[in-house]
């Protein structure tokens, strides 16, 4: 199954950073290598594994992530 790493970085009161590893099934991974949804699926990701991580950010709150798929990055699609 293909692995699926997500680094953060989160800012609130302090600068919080943190890498995620999960593995998809083919369907999933190949719908994520187009971009497709990104942001949906590194929230799922995200509130299922990493603590205190809500769906949306307060406002002081600022999120940036990296997703790559067996190692090669993914960008941002529609």
């Amino acid at each position: 199954m293909p692995k699926v790493e997500i680094e953060y970085r989160r800012t609130k009161t302090v600068i919080e950073t943190g890498k995620v590893e999960i593995e998809v099934s083919d369907d999933a991974a190949e719908t994520l290598r187009h971009g497709v949804n990104m942001d949906a699926w590194a929230t799922f990701t995200m509130i299922n594994e990493v603590k205190d991580w809500t769906a949306a950010p307060r406002s002081a709150e600022k999120v940036e992530y990296v997703a790559r798929i067996d190692g090669v990055s993914v960008q941002k699609g529609s």
